[in-house]
């Protein structure tokens, strides 16, 4: 599956609005940021309305209650889209050309960027994304993440193997980037979302990315 890159999907703009939208407000003199160095309560009710982020009442909460502002700022900071100069958030070069960037370059970008950075949470989303194209979604606190972890050599900090409970954490971050971009269905309440047909060309997207930066490593 990962010998050929999949086509571009046809609706890959549409999941790319966030990150174009965003990309647009750093640009130029970038936007005010907050004496805690995040984005600031304006820009994120805007957002919030606009792309319908789940807020109680008309103003959107600091941004460390919003999972979606979460997600975007991990996502352009792993794309290394953004920089912060005193307290304003700006566009790095990589930044500007992703802005300007045709749909198949931003979506290969943003794909690949459903893996994280962090050793563990790579290795969990890898994983993840593995079960979620080939085999019906774990149900929720399956240890099968945990099992497969701990047969790769993964261990706890005092050396015992990994469980399910150990390991939500480690998935969570793949699991968030993929509803904040639209690739899950709709949430069910025993197991973990199933990917779009979109969704899935990302998975694969991601894991082609990640496979590649192992070969010219190696």
């Amino acid at each position: 599956r990962l010998t050929d890159p999949p086509p571009v999907p046809a609706d890959a703009e549409d999941h790319l609005t966030q990150i174009r939208w965003f990309l647009t407000a750093f640009a130029g003199e970038g936007t005010p940021l907050t004496v805690n160095n995040t984005l600031g309560r304006a820009l994120l009710t805007e957002a919030c309305h606009r792309f319908d982020w789940l807020i109680l009442g008309k103003q959107a909460p600091p941004e460390n209650q919003l999972p979606e502002a979460h997600r975007l700022r991990g996502i352009l900071a792993q794309l290394g889209a953004t920089r912060r100069r005193g307290r304003r958030l700006l566009l790095t070069t990589r930044g500007q050309q992703l802005m300007e960037a045709d749909t198949p370059t931003l979506w290969d970008a943003v794909a690949g960027a459903l893996i994280p950075t962090d050793p563990a949470e790579a290795a969990a989303a890898e994983i993840t994304l593995m079960l979620l194209l080939t085999d019906r979604p774990p149900s929720y606190g399956s240890p099968v993440v945990a099992d497969i972890l701990t047969g790769e050599g993964w261990r706890t900090q005092d050396g015992g193997p990994l469980t399910a409970r150990g390991t939500g954490w480690m998935t969570g971050e793949v699991h968030g980037r993929l509803d904040f971009l639209h690739l899950t269905e709709k949430p069910n309440l025993t197991t973990r979302s199933e990917l779009t047909h979109t969704g899935r060309t990302a998975a694969i997207t991601a894991m082609r990315s990640a496979a590649m930066v192992i070969l010219v490593l190696v």
